[in-house]
């Protein structure tokens, strides 16, 4: 019997599933088809409520748009994708857009000290 073959998801479906799961985990909102329809609209009518924060490439663009749930207003930074017509994840408004740049040392030395680590090791046996 032949093996299935697994169906891969395109890349549509799978932001989909990213800014679904970004949102809830941000947020605490769930992000529904109706919510994204409505953000992406205020993005592509040039809505007061989204204001344009930074391009990336050209394809995806940051905006920051204003939202009412229940009666209570919300800001969702929004990474928009142009092409997919789409929203690609949801981002803290604390970020400003950007992740935190971490301090690593250089890989130089992280490589140097291994190397040192290994010689030490086989000049002990």
């Amino acid at each position: 019997m032949a093996k299935k073959k697994k169906k891969l998801i395109g890349k549509n479906k799978a932001q989909w599933i990213h800014v679904r799961k970004r949102c809830l985990q941000r947020t605490g909102i769930e992000m529904t088809k109706e919510l994204s329809s409505q953000l992406v609209s205020k993005i592509t009518t040039g809505h007061p409520e989204a204001e344009f924060i930074e391009k990336q490439s050209n394809r995806v663009t940051i905006w920051d748009i204003k939202h009412e749930i229940d009666g209570e207003d919300f800001v969702f930074r929004a990474v928009y994708d142009k092409m997919r017509k789409n929203i690609v994840t949801i981002l803290n408004n604390a970020d400003k857009g950007r992740l935190p740049v971490l301090n690593l040392p250089k890989i130089t030395a992280i490589r140097k000290a291994a190397g040192k680590e290994n010689a030490e090791d086989s000049n002990n046996e």
